[in-house]
């Protein structure tokens, strides 16, 4: 008997239409697929990409990356479509926790302009002060007290503007 023999044969084609939280549907016949888009066709990626940043920067939506929208159009359509209409609106981890996440790693590498930036989008996605100061302090022993050090002076500046200001 060959490998070639030995391969499964499926008859039967599988479609799925998935959207931002998982698999919404799972059809046989391509005519139900086709169906389906046409009541309902896909929000494309730079839509959900735009909403999501419209949600995570709250009344900053539309400041926060002008240098990089005069001197880079193409990188922020790719940052708006991949990076928030694809990763970030996949439906593992919801945005609360996407910004642990992304508040971890900016502070671990030192991107302190990002990281104001991912900390203000926090408060927008339901963290407190409280839990960034907490993540924060969990940080210092698994990267180090220098870069801990610097987050915080981030943190009170994002404070200060979003939730002591005129926030």
């Amino acid at each position: 008997m060959t490998f070639a023999s030995r391969l499964p044969i499926f008859r039967a084609t599988e479609f799925r239409i998935f959207d931002g939280d998982g698999v919404t549907a799972t059809m046989y016949d391509s005519s139900q697929v086709k169906q389906k888009l046409k009541e309902s066709p896909p929000e494309s990626d730079l839509e959900k990409g735009l909403e999501l940043r419209k949600q995570l920067n709250g009344r900053r939506f539309g400041t926060t990356s002008q240098p990089l929208i005069d001197e880079a159009p193409e990188l922020e359509h790719l940052v708006n479509e991949v990076l928030f209409g694809r990763i970030w609106s996949r439906g593992q981890l919801d945005l609360r926790e996407r910004s642990i996440a992304v508040i971890a790693a900016l502070a671990t590498t030192g991107q302190r302009p990002q990281l104001k930036h991912y900390i203000a989008n926090a408060l927008n996605v339901g963290l407190t002060r409280e839990d960034i100061v907490e993540l924060l302090m969990q940080l210092v022993f698994y990267i180090g007290l220098p870069p801990v050090t610097n987050a915080p002076e981030a943190a009170h500046e994002v404070f200060a503007e979003e939730l002591d200001g005129a926030g």
